[in-house]
């Protein structure tokens, strides 16, 4: 069944002149391996501009953030709210986003994405943001082997809000590479009820209620992260979960709480610069 993009709005839709850039996309194809048993086609997309990178959202796609951009998700996104911006509508199988409405703004929703790669160009990790204080900067909904790579991504703001970075729910296989999450968001990482997420040469900081929440996972690995400047209720929350390991990870300068804990994590090899009245519940976790 054919599925197309979808925009959940209540407001009607006017003209405006928005995102200025006209930078051209480039695609091209190359065959990818998306995972460890099949190799598979991915169409290449390099983009320089919010409008480009959401008109590449695409289940197969390796979108290319080109060295030098900055991608302002809401300035787009808001410019399609109020009629001056398009999408560019695409057919679908069964992949498709949503602008949705928050208490605040809007937030893109990006829905049953199979092998989507965002990766920024470049040495410098390429800054991804977000306005609304109750919005994500990506909100992933039953995806698959999603990965994210050399992004600098937070709120354009800073203070308290009830977003966070990034939010993965009912995904599965989901790489976090040599990315930067920062605060505000309210926390670097929410995933709910996915399995198979690794977060690898990473940092979470500047949070402003938590480091992550991790409720009913399935194998989570961190990998050679840092952990700073986070605060200020409890900042590593992991319920209802399983095979969470940290490894070669740096928490340090966090205020709060650091471990809610209601299943038993492990920490290999981690250095951890906190207050021992502030552990919280150490007990559950194994430490090698």
């Amino acid at each position: 069944m054919k599925t197309l993009f979808y925009i959940f709005i209540s407001i009607l839709m006017i003209s405006f002149s928005g995102c200025g850039q006209k930078k051209t996309q480039k695609q091209d194809t190359e065959e990818m391996s998306a995972d460890e048993n099949a190799t598979i086609e991915m169409k290449v997309v390099r983009v320089s501009n919010a409008k480009e990178f959401v008109n590449a959202l695409a289940s197969h796609t390796e979108i290319i953030i080109a060295e030098g951009s900055h991608i302002d998700l809401t300035q787009y996104i808001e410019a399609v709210v109020d009629g001056s911006e398009q999408l560019n509508y695409r057919e679908q199988e069964s992949s498709y986003f949503e602008i949705e409405e928050i208490g605040d703004g809007h937030q893109l929703v990006i829905y049953d994405m199979e092998n989507l790669i965002i990766r920024g160009e470049g040495k410098t990790p390429i800054p991804v943001q977000v306005a609304p204080m109750y919005s994500f900067v990506f909100s992933f909904k039953g995806g698959t082997n999603i990965h994210i790579e050399n992004l600098d991504a937070g709120h354009t703001e800073g203070g308290y809000c009830d977003g966070g970075v990034f939010q993965f729910v009912n995904c599965s296989n989901v790489t976090i590479h040599k990315t930067i999450m920062y605060g505000s968001g309210t926390e670097g990482i929410q995933a709910i009820d996915s399995y198979d997420l690794k977060c690898t040469e990473s940092v979470i900081k500047e949070c402003t209620y938590s480091i992550m929440t991790l409720d009913n996972i399935f194998n989570a690995v961190f990998e050679d992260c840092k952990f700073h400047n986070n605060k200020e209720f409890t900042l590593v929350n992991v319920r209802n979960s399983n095979n969470v390991q940290f490894n070669r990870c740096h928490f340090y300068d966090n205020e709060g709480t650091l471990f809610d804990l209601g299943n038993q994590i492990t920490l290999k090899d981690c250095q951890i610069d906190h207050p021992k009245s502030k552990l919280g519940d150490m007990g559950s976790c194994i430490v090698e």
